[in-house]
């Protein structure tokens, strides 16, 4: 068997030759995105006057259940976990590459989905907004270690898990929030689409690095050790700390 540090030294090799495939991609991914920002999707209407928009959007989410609430809050937390996830992908994937300008536009892009959602319960109240921020700022202290992170290809796989995950995650409980209140409806369903496009970024090129490792041998054998499935079993998406 390849020591470890040999092999993940094989398979940082593997990721650098697929440089192309990146920069292809990222074409490919900035060709079909349109580009949006919080600022945007919560202003009021032209000519509306601020302080009524903000009135009657809080009187709209009233009507937010309180499980779409949970789901909410829940969502905007994974979202702010974006500095754990971007320390996982930077770790290899530095360099003036192409593999750290996605890395860097993908940060850029998230960032906004927390932004937006933290703006969103800030004009709406309808959490408690310190209790959020505190738990945010725990969340963060307490750092996220999953026991797969010094694998190349296993935060790959997880990153593929975590964009899908989130990608339903948020269009479900946006369809589920706009009943009483269109907005979140409107912002989420942004939020899911830019989700889903960061998954068939992952996975496109988590299809490549097979290709480029194995040929048509057995996925699994890429990873070694524990299955695919202890991924998203343990530590969870938005790490084990803050909800154990």
């Amino acid at each position: 068997m390849i020591p470890e540090s040999a092999e993940t030294l094989a398979k940082v090799e593997v990721l650098a030759d697929l440089e192309e495939v990146v920069h292809h991609l990222m074409e490919r991914h900035e060709a079909k995105r349109i580009l949006w920002f919080p600022s945007e999707l919560l202003a009021p209407a032209p000519d509306t006057d601020p302080d009524h928009h903000i009135r009657e959007l809080r009187d709209r989410a009233d009507g937010i259940s309180l499980p779409a609430r949970v789901a909410l809050g829940l969502n905007l937390l994974t979202e702010e976990g974006l500095p754990h996830f971007h320390r996982l992908l930077a770790t290899y994937l530095g360099g003036d590459t192409f593999w750290s300008k996605w890395t860097n536009l993908w940060t850029a892009e998230e960032d906004r989905h927390g932004a937006v959602l933290h703006d969103y319960m800030h004009d709406t109240r309808i959490l408690d907004n310190p209790v959020l921020e505190r738990m945010q700022f725990e969340y963060l202290k307490a750092g996220f270690e999953p026991t797969w992170d010094k694998d190349p290809y296993r935060v790959f796989v997880y990153t593929s898990l975590q964009e899908r995950a989130t990608q339903v995650s948020h269009a479900n409980t946006g369809k589920f929030a706009s009943q009483y209140e269109p907005t979140i409806g409107t912002v989420l369903a942004n939020v899911a689409k830019e989700e889903a496009r960061h998954y068939t970024f992952y996975r496109s090129v988590f299809k490549a690095v097979i290709g480029e490792w194995l040929g048509d041998d057995d996925p699994q054998a890429l990873l070694g050790g524990p299955p695919i499935d202890d991924l998203h079993r343990g530590d969870g998406l938005t790490g084990r700390r803050l909800f154990k």
